[in-house]
């Protein structure tokens, strides 16, 4: 099986790490999938845009995992690739701790030292990085970027399309909205409405996220 990673930048290279190091007996190849860069060979592996890779590869060999930070990015990849007939892979580096009342989506990639807790949810395509915790009967919606350090509370709802930023702490109860972003740091005590960024301690709301996008070139 041949684990394809759309994104060579800095989180494809972190999950190329986390794949060769901890799941190298699975997977026959590793190639990167990017239609941004002209380089053949990234990080030691071949590298094409994914026009050329549909046409090499047939979808019963490959396993797909989408490595972007930008949670709008992850949507439209994930929804290309299922679109002809290909799936995802999802890793779970082993020096982590899942429930197994918890149930985690296609896709997923989670990073070292993060806990996931009793009946917690992980939507698909969506990634967490190294020492989150995600409490009991926490809900994370799909195409989600939790970065390191976060904390949720139980029964915490995360809304679809949205970034939680490093070293986050989220109350329990609380319900973050669609296409939210949660700054670095932020201590989240109340609800956050849909397109809401909100950052400081407590976590205050201070624009919209109208692009909805999280980073901006």
């Amino acid at each position: 099986m041949i684990l394809a990673i759309y994104g060579s930048s800095g989180m494809g290279k972190e999950v190329c790490d986390l794949a060769e190091e901890h799941e190298a007996a699975k997977w026959d190849n590793i190639v990167f999938v990017d239609d941004l860069t002209e380089s053949s060979i990234v990080y030691g592996h071949a590298t094409m845009a994914y026009k050329e890779f549909k046409l090499k590869y047939m979808p019963s060999e490959v396993r797909f995992i989408i490595a972007q930070g930008e949670p709008e990015i992850k949507k439209l990849l994930f929804e290309r690739i299922r679109k002809d007939g290909f799936q995802c892979a999802t890793i779970v580096h082993p020096d982590t701790e899942i429930s197994s009342s918890s149930h985690i989506g296609e896709g997923v990639v989670i990073f070292k030292g993060c806990y996931v807790s009793s009946e917690a949810t992980i939507g698909n395509n969506c990634i967490l990085l190294s020492y989150t915790c995600i409490a009991h009967n926490v809900v994370i919606e799909d195409y989600c970027q939790l970065s390191a350090m976060v904390l949720t509370g139980g029964f915490d709802k995360i809304g679809t399309l949205s970034y939680i930023g490093a070293g986050a702490i989220i109350r329990e109860g609380i319900t973050v909205g669609n296409q939210c972003i949660v700054g670095q740091g932020a201590v989240v005590l109340s609800n956050v409405a849909d397109k809401l960024v909100v950052a400081g301690n407590p976590a205050r709301g201070f624009k919209t996220n109208d692009s909805g996008r999280v980073f901006h070139h």
